[in-house]
């Protein structure tokens, strides 16, 4: 028999205006910290029954280095069998879900120095950082080492590169990686930087940053900066699923207030209207540009369906789209009585922010919100339909939902009148 499950304990109070119930990914990392732990802590000396045998499976694999390199960096990774066993045997399949785990933790490392043995043990493109959003590092990289392209300068103590003629294999990739970096295509992380000065150097140019020691390969600096200020013995499940709830941009996200979020759940307007206030508040309408980011196959351009000039961005998909400012400038004219500029109707849909109605009886949200719920019905049967999208048509949509809007306002308004 379980125990009861408190609502308190899946669900977490957001400031997008919503419920945020735990990412199930992250939760799943959460549960592996039963494991991750004793093996980032002590891999060599791990206690209990199955922590051993894990630390076992994970030297084995490691070639004498320090085995937690494995869990940090992908490309020390075997790669899985394709296809994979049915039983996952192997380091791929049985350390799926921790190497899962463990890849959800902030990788920040820009604050490290770990000593030169560390540095030449760890995989080429992960001491690439890439110069601009297109830059990208060929697979052939993947089994180089900065070992492969740089040595230890004995006389400073210090990294330097290679000479051509030293390059121990694949001289060819070599020479294009050190001409892209030239060329300041890529550029090299910060900690592998400061393995390039000396110690003494070091310490003057940034005293804050802690010295490297040690002359054999030690994974403790990166293991640590994983968990800025946070013991790994401490670290519990709910301090995991805040470090990788924040090492990405939160999915739902909007500019209104606690107050503002009141008053927008207490608009009088239609629930279906409301979804789609909800999903543009939080820059998640079914634009053009969006779906052609994440779906660009069946979505090969970001261009506007209804006037296929401009890039489709939520405002173009709202208010800008030329037809689409036609129906917002005569509405507004018709129901407020003056002319609108986008920044007045931006205003209205992400502030809250609304003009006084010629009418009393109906308040300005719901007759912007019958505008609105008009333009996205006839926009997706321009699409879904091929129906032409007619501002006069539009028009006629709204102003039949005012009047239904109006009518069963009036309902309402007997209903409690006469239940009073």
């Amino acid at each position: 028999m379980f125990p009861p499950i408190k609502l308190s304990t899946l669900c977490l109070p957001l400031r997008s205006g919503g419920l945020g119930v735990l990412d199930p990914s992250i939760q799943q990392g959460a549960f592996q910290l039963r494991w991750l732990r004793p093996l980032c802590l002590s891999p060599h000396s791990t206690s209990g029954l199955v922590p051993p045998w894990l630390s076992f499976l994970l030297r084995y694999h490691t070639s004498g280095t320090d085995p937690r390199l494995t869990l940090l960096f992908h490309d020390l990774r075997p790669p899985p069998p394709s296809p994979p066993p049915p039983d996952l045997t192997g380091l791929a399949g049985c350390f799926r879900n921790i190497f899962s785990a463990i890849d959800r933790l902030p990788h920040d490392f820009s604050s490290l120095a770990p000593n030169i043995a560390t540095c030449l043990a760890l995989p080429l493109r992960s001491v690439c950082l890439p110069a601009t959003s297109t830059t990208s590092f060929p697979p052939s990289w993947q089994h180089l080492r900065v070992e492969d392209a740089f040595l230890v300068d004995p006389s400073f103590d210090v990294l330097c590169r290679r000479a051509p003629a030293d390059f121990p294999r694949n001289p060819l990739i070599l020479r294009k990686f050190f001409k892209r970096v030239d060329s300041r295509d890529i550029l090299l992380q910060p900690f592998l930087v400061r393995a390039f000065l000396p110690s003494h150097i070091l310490q003057l140019n940034d005293p804050s940053i802690p010295s490297r020691s040690g002359s054999s390969i030690n994974a403790s600096p990166f293991v640590c900066g994983l968990l800025p200020g946070i013991p790994w013995s401490k670290l519990k499940p709910r301090m995991y699923r805040s470090l990788c709830s924040s090492s990405v941009s939160p999915p739902l996200s909007s500019t209104l207030s606690s107050s503002q979020w009141r008053i927008f759940w207490n608009l009088p307007i239609h629930h279906h209207v409301r979804n789609i206030w909800y999903r543009g508040l939080h820059h998640k309408l079914s634009s053009r540009s969006l779906l052609h980011r994440i779906l660009p196959g069946p979505f090969p351009t970001d261009s506007c369906p209804i006037c296929e000039a401009s890039t489709d961005t939520p405002d173009h998909f709202l208010f800008s789209c030329p037809l689409k400012i036609d129906v917002w400038s005569t509405f507004w004219q018709d129901v407020f009585g003056s002319h609108p500029t986008l920044p007045i109707l931006h205003d209205a849909f992400y502030n809250l922010s609304f003009p006084y109605t010629r009418s009393s009886d109906i308040h300005a949200a719901s007759l912007f919100s019958c505008a609105l719920l008009a333009i996205w019905r006839h926009h997706w049967s321009t699409v879904f339909d091929n129906t032409p999208f007619v501002s006069s048509t539009v028009l006629s949509t709204a102003s039949r939902l005012v009047a239904i809007f109006k009518a069963e306002k009036s309902l309402d308004d007997l209903a409690c009148s006469l239940a009073t």
